[in-house]
């Protein structure tokens, strides 16, 4: 039998037991076993009516047992609730189960194997945990010969370890996307006299980058180790939990304050790599999607004796390199068993809500990008909000006629009441912005002094974020007049989900001012520098596209782009 353990994972499990039964009803028992089943020999009919035990014991183990660490105080509760369940099966056929006996059940010998050595554990939470376990020990006993080859190298004499100690120091993690309009003049590639100076061009170019960096927690520490590089983004990473709490003396403390950890993300969402002869005039700059973490990170301490003295090395544990030899590692001692470890060591602790609507009670489409899930059943929009799951308002484009919605796929942007400032000067209307980005179209100045600016920004991600600031600029420049409202009653809309957070659509003001500038406009270059773009009031408006061939069209306004830019596929859609 195959079953989940709580702490083993999925296990193969064989049970050994006796019953023993009496024909009560002959025909009954002709007729269904021999007349239906075509079951003739008493060894055909002890295997069939095995496999019915067994079937009703999978429901039964699956329902009742959480480990099979619990099972020896359970084998007689089990024979009777399986012995239960049994005799309805047993009466299809004109059979009583007389008696039912479970004597053990055991998993295979290397399992078998695994639950010995867990016995050598103090504690365990989990399969994970035990690994763990496992791993440390191995590399525990494998980091003392590792210092002493490495000092042997370094000529040391007369070697041998005195203490090994594994600690864990704090890493800040940071991640976010990183937009970038670069305004400037670069040298035109034309053929010109030696030391001639080329002329220059002025262009545009947007820089995107996904940031995703470590700084270390604890000040005043030098471990051979500034960050973590690739390997917060290439291992798999366990929950802190109130297990490592009762661990605390193994964990340096946590000083780098949040604000610091912000104030150097910003820092770090400015380095770009950019050409060298690039000269920047005007930079435009979105820093959006910002999350921060903190990641403890195994490290050995290792001290050793030798002819000349004692040093101390700090091994990486999971890359398996020395990071630094110094002859006093008083400085990570004293941080780990002085006072200041034993300070506040708040953390917000990880809970996991059911991935069904509140409301009633239906599975959201998996989208792995979504933080906004939109409910197909009862049309209703979700997304967590201070651990519990909190209701978004939003509103449907009602472009299309009556009756005719089927077949449309709808994609959420996010609609801001928006306001440019620069040197004193205001700009709340559509007829200031159009001086400043001029649209691609005859307008009436008359009417657009009358309309508020409003940017509209796509509340999901493409492949191309190129493909972001592209419709934002061309919705934003069109200003379509709508009609909103609901969907209609008793249908089931498909949708896409909804990646980008209100929050973050605000800090995109910028870069979406970026887009809509022409690169060879000088008065607008000189009025960007220290502009400051403020999206207000966001709005959720549902647009609906149509597929037209490889594309998606949509229906008020024309814009499309292809159906692959999309990172979720609208066939996927659980609507």
């Amino acid at each position: 039998m195959a079953f989940k353990d709580q702490e083993l994972g999925v296990v193969r499990l064989r049970a050994f037991g006796n019953y023993t039964m009496r024909i009560v009803q002959p025909l009954l028992f002709i007729n269904t076993l021999i007349g239906t089943q075509g079951i003739f020999s008493s060894e055909e009919i002890s295997n069939y009516l095995r496999d019915v035990i067994v079937s009703r014991m999978n429901d039964l183990l699956g329902e009742t047992l959480k480990s099979i660490f619990e099972l020896p105080r359970l084998y007689t509760e089990l024979g009777i609730a399986l012995k239960a369940r049994g005799e309805q099966d047993f009466q299809k056929y004109g059979l009583e189960l007389v008696d039912l006996f479970i004597n053990s059940i055991t998993p295979p010998d290397e399992v078998q194997k695994m639950i010995d050595e867990r016995s050598g554990m103090q504690a365990v939470g989990d399969l994970d945990s035990f690994l763990k376990f496992k791993a440390s020990k191995a590399l525990g006993d494998a980091a003392p010969a590792q210092a002493i080859d490495h000092l042997k190298n370094m000529g040391r004499r007369s070697l041998r370890p005195l203490e090994t100690y594994l600690f864990h120091a704090p890493f800040w993690r940071m991640q976010g996307s990183v937009y970038r309009w670069v305004f400037g003049l670069k040298p035109m590639k034309i053929k010109i006299e030696a030391g001639v100076p080329p002329p220059m061009e002025r262009i545009k170019v947007l820089l995107t980058r996904l940031l995703d960096h470590t700084i270390p927690g604890t000040m005043g520490l030098e471990m051979g180790l500034s960050n973590l590089g690739v390997r917060s983004q290439a291992f798999v990473l366990q929950v802190f939990d109130q297990g490592h709490l009762e661990k605390r003396e193994s964990f340096l403390p946590l000083e780098t304050t949040l604000e610091q950890a912000q104030a150097e993300a910003e820092r770090f969402s400015n380095l770009f790599f950019e050409a060298e002869d690039l000269v920047t005039e005007v930079t435009l700059h979105g820093f959006v999607g910002r999350s921060f973490s903190v990641i403890y990170f195994p490290i050995w301490y290792v001290e050793c004796q030798h002819a000349e003295g004692r040093e101390v090395l700090l091994l990486d544990a999971v890359g398996k390199k020395v990071l630094r030899v110094t002859p006093d590692g008083s400085f990570i001692l004293n941080k780990l068993k002085g006072e200041e470890s034993r300070q506040s060591f708040a953390f917000n602790e990880l809970r996991f809500l059911p991935f069904r609507c509140p409301n009633c009670g239906w599975t959201f489409p998996f989208r792995p990008f979504s933080v906004l899930h939109f409910c197909g059943t009862c049309r209703r929009l979700w997304g967590e909000k201070n651990g519990e799951w909190a209701e978004f308002p939003y509103q449907t484009i009602l472009s299309a006629p009556t009756g005719s919605s089927k077949g449309l796929f709808w994609i959420p942007f996010w609609r801001c009441q928006t306001v440019v400032e620069s040197g004193g000067e205001r700009l709340e209307t559509m007829a200031d912005l159009y001086r400043l980005a001029p649209p691609p179209r005859v307008v009436n100045h008359e009417k657009e002094r009358r309309r508020p600016i409003y940017f509209f920004v796509p509340a999901i991600k493409f492949r191309n974020p190129q493909l972001i600031h592209t419709l934002a600029s061309r919705l934003t420049f069109l200003q379509p007049e709508f009609t909103t409202g609901p969907f209609p009653d008793g249908s089931r809309p498909s949708t896409a989900g909804g990646s980008l957070p209100g929050a973050d659509a605000r800090e995109m003001g910028a870069v979406i001012l970026g887009s809509m500038i022409p690169q060879g406009n000088r008065k607008a270059r000189t009025w960007l520098k220290g502009c400051q773009v403020q999206l207000q009031e966001p709005q959720l408006l549902y647009f609906p596209f149509t597929q037209v061939d490889l594309f998606l069209k949509e229906l008020s306004t024309g814009l499309s782009f292809q159906r692959n830019a999309l990172l979720e596929d609208p066939a996927s859609n659980g609507g």
